[in-house]
Parts: C-alpha cells; structure tokens; sequence
C-alpha cells in the first residue's frame, strides 16, 4: 500500500518551516480554523490550537469535526494518521528509507482511496515532547460520515523525525502530507 510507504519512509515536501496551515472544521461554530500545523525545522512538526482574536478557538474544548463531504481527502488522512498512531504505539518495525518523490505517492493515495476504518473507533497518542504528561495527546475517531480530530494541549503537540530524537516518525510523517494537502487545496 502506498499510505504505508509514506509512513515509514523519510521524505522532504516543499513546505517551508514556520508556515502555518489551517482548516475550519464543518464543526466550527465562529468559522475559524480550530487547529495550526506548522514545521518549526526539518525534524519537527507541531500543531495546536488555533488562536483567534479573543485566543484560544472555542472549537477547540470540543472534538473538531471534518465531514467527509467537505473534506474527503483530509478524513481520508486522518484515516492514514490514525494508523500511523496505531503503528506508533505498537512500536510495529520502524523502517526508514528516503522517498524521492513524496507528492506522487500522495496523489496516488487520493486517486486509489482504501482504508477501513471501524466506526466509533478512537485513536490516540502522546507527544514526543511530553514531558511525563500522559494526558497530552492527539486523538482521532470517526462516524459514518466523517472524522473527529481532538488536541489535547493547550501549549501544542510536537511530533520528530528518529533524527530529531522523535518516537511517532509516522505521525509526523502523517501530519507533514496533511499540510501538503492544506497548501495545495486538495481537502
């Protein structure tokens, strides 16, 4: 499966660090983005609560929700982040590799869509900077017709490369086509 080699291989897109990507959920009740995504160097990655004009989104204290109508290419990421966090904490073998052209296997995984995911099933993971917090984590679930995306941290999450000294390379792999979808427009 081509989700499966971007997951565990190393690839650079052509996103700059320090760019912010966003997307307002079909949940958001002030149609502001709930949530940034953005490189702070070639190793990491963040996201966090989106801030607007008064701080912190009020979309954030409840699950964010992407229909799959709106947005099909971006639940159907998430589905691919949800099995990255399901491989991340199982620790399955961690393959690294480099993958020179990563926005055609992106393209590809949204012409060939095939991934089952159980409904009302809950995928979650802590940080790489957790700092012994258990509770700081992203959480991803889904219905019928779409996915449920929930941060868990005020201050943001933060996901490495094994370079980095990260443990969830597939998440932040996960997180980083993501923001290439984002940047490109392809939700």
């Amino acid at each position: 499966m081509s989700y499966e080699k971007l997951l565990d291989g190393t690839f650079n897109l052509p996103i700059d660090v320090e760019d912010f990507f966003s997307v307002v959920p079909s949940s958001s009740k002030d149609n502001l983005p709930s949530f940034d995504l953005f490189l702070t160097s070639d190793q990491d990655i963040h996201i966090l609560p989106a801030l607007n004009f008064s701080g912190i989104s009020d979309d954030y204290f409840e699950n964010m929700y992407f229909s799959s109508t709106e947005y099909p290419n971006l639940v159907y990421f998430l589905k691919i982040l949800a099995i990255a966090i399901s491989k991340d904490n199982t620790k399955t073998n961690e393959k690294n590799y480099d993958i020179d052209n990563p926005e055609i296997i992106i393209k590809n995984i949204i012409e060939n869509p095939n991934i089952d995911i159980n409904i009302g099933e809950s995928f979650s993971i802590v940080h790489d900077d957790n700092g012994g917090n258990q509770n700081e984590t992203l959480l991803v679930s889904f219905d019928d017709n779409g996915a449920y995306l929930k941060i868990n941290c005020m201050d943001g999450l933060r996901f490495r490369t094994f370079f980095g000294g990260g443990k969830k390379h597939r998440v932040r792999n996960a997180l980083i086509a993501i923001c290439y979808l984002i940047k490109h427009q392809i939700l």
